[in-house]
């Protein structure tokens, strides 16, 4: 029963419902550029990068994701009801981020549940809603607006020349009459007598040289074209842009990679040459530093070395007396063990004598 709801279900849904996760990632991407996401949030720290039209669709690393959406998120409530809202750092409490993205998100009165565990996944569904909320309201807030697209108009591929329109219909037309009068004479032909048949058609070759000239003229006019300059280059301006092949940004490319590790590499030569000085002189101190406390050590020692002396001879005293000690602490356990089994002995002859002289005093 269990099986035919989740299909019932399903069914219900429709086979696209699973796919409109990505289509709300390429609303929020199309809306981060027009917030200037690239020049405005990657630039914040080295460990942004570009997302990709499935970056938040996917559970594929969950710290990382949560990382970049808590802070993204971030950048996007200071643009909206918080200016000073500050961006989490990576060893935060989770629950305590989502709650302050929450109390957030509920200033921008939208009627929907949330759950934070979805939330802290870093992905999913619910994530990339509440990144296109603040991106909405980031938009509203700098008074972005919505417009009909512009579609541009559709270029002709006809070319005015001068004359050249009118030479060929009229070439066009002279071709019909032709082909119109050789049927007429093909049909007498045939009755005629087979000597006649070899008789030279000046009529024909006075037409097609007339024809052959008149193609002549409309190659001619074509190459003598009076199209303006300035506009075939304004055409050819508004024809450029929709002609260039753009290519998007995805971490998984290794040319981005490849930039982005020159560019790594060029931030730390320049940290390098702006930190060079001060670590020069660290080690000079350090040196400095190194060579007095040695100084100290050998003064100390010079200084020391009678009193230490001292201290080890007296030291090798105590453990010698240590070690006579406990021999002779051995030997004192030795004798009251001894001690003890005479005491136990002159106690029991004790007792026995006092037995013997009652029995005699009673025998008397």
């Amino acid at each position: 029963m269990l099986e035919k709801s989740g299909d019932k279900n399903e069914n219900e849904s429709g086979p696209g419902e699973m796919y409109s996760t990505f289509l709300f990632m390429d609303d929020l991407l199309e809306k981060l550029k027009l917030l200037n996401y690239d020049s405005n949030f990657l630039t914040l720290s080295n460990s942004y990068k570009p997302l990709s039209k499935s970056y938040f669709c996917r559970k594929t690393n969950a710290g990382e994701q949560f990382f970049i959406f808590t802070n993204l998120a971030a950048w996007l409530v200071q643009k909206t009801t918080n200016a000073k809202f500050q961006a989490p750092e990576e060893h935060d409490d989770p629950n305590a981020v989502i709650s302050d993205i929450l109390e957030e998100w509920r200033k921008l009165d939208i009627n929907a549940d949330l759950s934070p565990n979805k939330l802290k996944v870093g992905s999913g569904e619910q994530c990339i809603n509440v990144l296109n909320s603040f991106a909405d309201a980031a938009l509203k807030n700098i008074q972005f607006q919505w417009e009909n697209p512009i579609y541009p108009k559709a270029a002709t591929n006809l070319i005015e020349t001068d004359g050249a329109t009118s030479v060929e219909a009229a070439a066009e037309n002279e071709e019909l009459q032709e082909i119109e009068m050789n049927e007429d004479l093909d049909d007498q032909y045939d009755d005629d007598d087979e000597d006649e048949a070899d008789v030279l058609d000046l009529e024909g070759l006075q037409r097609s040289s007339k024809r052959n000239f008149e193609s002549s003229l409309t190659e001619r006019s074509v190459l003598r074209s009076q199209t303006n300059v300035n506009d075939w280059k304004n055409e050819v301006e508004r024809v450029t842009p929709s002609l260039k092949i753009v290519v998007r940004p995805d971490a998984k490319d290794w040319r981005s990679r490849i930039e982005q590790i020159r560019i790594y590499r060029e931030n730390v030569e320049h940290a390098f040459k702006q930190l060079q000085p001060s670590l020069i002189r660290t080690i000079n101190e350090i040196e400095k530093n190194m060579e007095k406390i040695e100084f100290h050590e050998q003064y100390l020692n010079s200084e020391l070395n009678g009193l230490l002396s001292q201290y080890r001879t007296a030291k090798d005293s105590l453990a010698e007396k240590r070690e006579k000690y406990k021999e002779a602490s051995s030997g004192i356990a030795v004798r009251a063990k001894e001690l003890n089994s005479l005491t136990d002995e002159v106690d029991q002859t004790k007792q026995e004598l006092e037995e013997r002289s009652l029995s005699l005093t009673d025998g008397g």
